[in-house]
Order: C-alpha cells, then sequence, then structure tokens
C-alpha cells in the first residue's frame, strides 16, 4: 500500500485506533497535504535523512546501554523497553512523512508533464 492510500483524505475516513506518535502524523499529514507547496513536501522529504541518522545513534546508544549492564534490573528493562518502542515508532513516522512527500512531489510531476 502507497503511502498516499496510507494517509487517504480526511473525509475519505474517520479516525480510528490509538493515538500514538505514527497515527497522529498520519492524520494529520493526510489533512495537511493537498495544501502543502513542493517547497514544503521538499522539506518534509527531508525528515527520512534525519531518521536514519537517528536510528544509527540509537544503535550505538542501545550498544552502549548494553555495555553499562543497565539492563541487569528487570524494573529498568521494561521501562526502557517501553521508551525504546515510542522512540523508534517516532522515527518511524518520520520516515512515513519522507515516502509520502516523496511520493506527492512525484505525482505532481507527472501531472505537470
Amino acid at each position: 500500500m502507497s503511502t498516499t492510500q496510507q494517509a487517504q483524505q480526511p473525509e475519505d475516513r474517520e479516525i480510528h485506533g490509538t493515538a500514538d506518535i505514527y497515527s497522529v502524523v498520519s492524520e494529520l499529514l493526510a489533512r495537511a497535504a493537498p495544501g502543502l507547496s513542493k517547497e514544503e513536501l521538499e522539506w518534509f522529504k527531508k525528515s527520512g535523512e534525519i531518521a536514519q541518522a537517528s536510528f544509527r545513534n540509537f544503535a550505538a546508544a542501545l550498544k552502549a546501554i548494553e555495555q553499562s549492564g543497565a539492563f541487569d534490573s528487570n524494573k529498568t528493562v521494561s521501562r526502557m523497553l517501553f521508551f525504546f518502542s515510542d522512540y523508534v515508532r517516532c522515527l518511524e513516522a518520520m520516515i512515513f512523512v519522507a515516502d509520502f512527500a516523496d511520493e506527492q512531489l512525484r505525482i505532481r510531476e507527472l501531472m505537470e508533464q
């Protein structure tokens, strides 16, 4: 399924599910997309590069945390896993935005031809 299909126009769908970061960003993007300029879409497209860099930093941080012994306590592990899950979901939302913006730019380019 394309990112455009995932972020359909608001009149085509109701809001369902959990209001996590990915869902909120997806809904907002779907509602804003028709009014975004080419320059704005280019800016949103850059979020993918930022997310990739963040994933690399995240991997390095996880390795450092593991080596520090911070995963020795079950209570600590549980809290960290929830945090990591939320962080990855934020990065996932940034990648979705980048893919959506790229797709919108391609569609607009095709329409101009």
